[in-house]
Order: structure tokens, then sequence, then C-alpha cells
């Protein structure tokens, strides 16, 4: 993979990032998870103190998941079995 193509790739997972973190329905769920409490830091550490086993839990599954599909990709392009 060229260093273009892979910048290209990567800016467009950025992209399609911010537009999924700007989905009205997450700004409505930090919109009212802020507004709980007068603090944001409070209510941050409120918050993470709820759902932090199960947030975790999920951050390792979805990175181990996306750590073995980028593995496989690079081990499938490598071999010249993958052609983009």
């Amino acid at each position: 993979m060229t260093n273009g193509t892979l910048i290209s790739v990567l800016g467009l997972g950025l992209i399609l990032g911010l537009r999924h973190a700007l989905d009205p329905d997450h700004l409505v769920a930090v919109s009212t998870i802020l507004s709980e409490s007068k603090s944001v830091r409070r209510s941050s550490l409120f918050t993470g103190r709820r759902f932090k086993f199960i947030s975790q839990a999920l951050q390792v599954i979805v990175g181990l998941f996306s750590l073995s599909f980028g593995l496989f990709l690079v081990w499938e392009y490598s071999a010249q079995r993958l052609i983009f």
C-alpha cells in the first residue's frame, strides 16, 4: 500500500468517524449526560463509573476485532491475494 493510499484511507476513516460522532442521537446523549450535573467534570466521572466495566469490555472487543481485521487485510495484501 502506498503512502498516498494509506493517507487517503486514514483520512476517510477520520471523516466518517467525525460524521458518526456528530449524529443527532450522540449529541442528545451527551447533552443529557452533561445536563444531569452542573459540572462537566462531575457528570463525566459519574457516567464513567456507571458504565466503566461494560464500556471497557466493549472497547477491548471492538479493538481486538479491528486489529485482527487490519492484520488480515495486511496479510492478504502482502500475499497478493487481495487486489484493490
